[in-house]
């Protein structure tokens, strides 16, 4: 349903995309870049829309969302331009990093991605 926007409004189906504030420093954004296929040619934004977390590189929107207890980790993701993604769920300890990791490397090998689940990110408060 969140992939095709079924039974919302397309106005809601746009604001749950937008980047409220874009936490991204030019810095971090470097960084995030030197990993890419064409580093000179590399944008990439990332912050809050309604609920989920919006990244955006290049061109392409990714929408994410991660949680965690103790030694559960849960990760989903999906791509509207593609309508793919994955829910990620584990248990135990010391896999989620990694679980999430392999999952992405064979369906979403996209380097400045992967590398924003991890970053820190200041909120400039």
């Amino acid at each position: 349903m969140w992939m095709h926007n079924d039974e919302i409004s397309q106005g809601i189906a746009a604001e749950r995309l937008r980047i409220s504030r874009n936490l991204v420093t030019p810095e971090v954004e470097s960084v995030l870049c030197e990993s890419a296929n064409d580093p000179n040619h590399c944008t990439v934004s990332i912050g809050f829309g309604l609920g989920w977390r919006i990244v955006r590189i290049n061109e392409r929107t990714i929408v994410d969302h991660t949680g965690a207890d103790s030694d559960v980790k849960t990760f989903a993701f999906f791509i509207p331009e593609k309508q793919m993604g994955a829910v990620i769920f584990t248990n135990g300890p010391d896999v989620g990093h990694d679980m999430i990791d392999e999952v992405l490397a064979t369906i979403y090998p996209d380097r400045p991605y992967d590398q924003t689940l991890w970053q820190k990110f200041p909120t400039n408060e």
